[in-house]
Parts: structure tokens; sequence; C-alpha cells
């Protein structure tokens, strides 16, 4: 099967988990983990086109799909790890009135949070200039090249831009705590004919969590290898990682993230062509919980 992700971000860490320590393999299953293009709704439009058959991407592109087909499955990244950096001259974010921001995409993702998090501080839609470049490699390198006055950055970008002096202005964590950044999603018609083989891959997504946080030294060379950011940047962000709670152990779906994806949502104006409790069947989560405690308790 083919899992579409967003990129090579930190919040993939158990994807990557899974597939380096054989978690994937132990289910039968031969994952291709393909990056969808460099933006968030590249994840939507392959379980649309049927070229993934799992995404680990955005809510949004489930809540706002018109098919009725896609629905999200289990929660990933309930907090979203995001920082606000800005171009050096930029001493607060009062004075990004009139700025160009980076997001992934203007209809997923990033673009709601960053709305969100200027509206917080007096700034509103034609205060500014949202420009849809990529994701966050990509509007790093925009900010380094000075096309960009500032962006979202996930860790560890951000504390590299900190280190080469660009501006840290706000912090996606305390202005919105509770956020369903990212969620496993699949067409519902695929997932409804598959459901040993959806069964199968949470179990694989939950052990390589669980992998994580119980072996966060470890989870550093997973990472770096499938990012190509320095080991130093690396072990913060799995710190970071594991501290925050980013994904939850047990994948839960946070229904507070959930819902605040709904307001920020409404507040942009956009349509939900999707009721958030019908987008969601967390019914092969469950099962996959409850094999995985069944076969703890036979080895026990």
């Amino acid at each position: 099967m083919t899992v579409a992700i967003v990129a090579p971000a930190f919040v993939y860490m158990p994807l990557w988990a899974a597939a380096s320590e054989g978690l994937f393999r132990d289910e039968g299953l031969d994952v291709t983990i393909e990056v969808a293009g460099g933006t968030t709704h590249g994840v939507t439009e392959r379980l649309l086109d049927g070229r993934a058959q799992i995404g680990i991407g955005t809510p949004e592109g489930v809540l706002l799909d018109g098919s009725g087909d896609l629905v999200i499955i289990a929660g990933h990244a309930n907090r979203a790890a995001l920082s606000l950096v800005a171009q050096p001259r930029f001493r607060n974010v009062g004075e990004l009135r009139g700025a160009r921001f980076g997001v992934a995409s203007l209809t997923e993702g990033t673009a709601y949070i960053l709305r969100e998090m200027l509206a917080q501080r007096g700034l509103h839609d034609g205060d500014y200039a949202l420009l849809e470049v990529g994701t966050h490699p990509v509007r790093w390198e925009a900010l380094k090249a000075g096309t960009l006055d500032a962006a979202l950055q996930l860790v560890p970008f951000n504390y590299m831009a900190e280190d080469a002096g660009f501006a840290i202005l706000a912090q996606a964590y305390d202005d919105v705590p509770d956020y369903a950044f990212t969620t496993v999603n699949v067409r519902r018609s695929w997932a409804g004919a598959q459901p040993a083989i959806v069964e199968a891959f949470l179990r694989a997504l939950l052990r390589g969590t669980a992998w994580i946080y119980d072996h966060p030294a470890a989870s550093v060379r997973v990472a770096a290898s499938a990012s190509g950011v320095p080991e130093a940047y690396v072990e913060r962000a799995v710190r970071e990682f594991v501290d925050r709670r980013v994904v939850a152990r047990d994948l839960s779906l946070s229904r507070a993230g959930l819902a605040k994806v709904e307001e920020t949502l409404a507040h942009a104006g956009a349509t939900r062509a999707a009721d958030a409790d019908r987008a969601i069947d967390l019914r092969a989560l469950e099962r996959a919980r409850a094999s995985l405690a069944q076969l703890s308790r036979s080895t026990s």
C-alpha cells in the first residue's frame, strides 16, 4: 500500500519508526511512504484518486471534501508544533501588517492556524498576504531568500531559524493549544473492503508511536535518516515530540482539537462538506488497540 504524507516532517516519526523497525513487515504489509508534492492538499488528492490508500494529513481535507468518501480513522498530531518565524527586522506580530506569509495550502492546515494566531493579535484577512509556497522546508528556503516576511515553521526548522538570527514571534502551542493538526485518513469505500489491512496498519502505527516514546535516543537515528536534518536539531525535535506528547501514544483523536479545526474553518468562511461526527470512524483503531492488548496479555 501507499501512505501519503505532506512532507518529511517530524510529526511522522511514528510512521518512520514503523517502517525502519520492521513493524509493517511484522503485520504482513508492504508500505511505501510517498511525499505528496509538498502541499497539504496533495495528500487529500492522492486519497481521492486512489494513488494512496492511506493519508496522514489534515482533517480539513476530510471535512471540506464533498465526495463523502473520506473518513478519519485515527488521531495523529493533536498539537501543532509550529512557531511563527519572521525576518529579523520584525520585533512583534503587530509589525507584520502588510507582510507576506507563506503557507503549504490556502485551504488546509497552516493557513487556518496562522489566521487564528494573527487574529488574536489584531491582524485579519486583508491586513496581510497569504502565499501558497509549499511545506516547511520550502518555506525555510523562501525565508532565507527573503521572498517571505514570515511563516509558520515546524520543529526543528524553528530552531534552525532562531540560530540563523530570525525572529520567533509566537508559538502555536500557546495560541492554539488544542488543534487536530494531522489525522489518519482513508477512503471509506476502500477501508470498508479491506478491514484486516486497515487494522494491521493501525497496529503497526500504534507500535511505532510507542517505540518513539520508549526509545527516544534510537529515534534520533531514525528521524535523522528520514529527514536529512542534522542530529543536533533532531535530538531537540525528538525531545519536544515526547515532552509535548505531540502524537498520542494510543493515536487518540483530540475531540477538542477537531472542534478547534471546525471553529477556524468557520471563522475563515470555509464551507464544510462533511459533518465531523460522520467524518470519523474509529472502530478499526479500537480493534487494533484491543488486539495489541490481547497480545500483550498473552505474552506477559
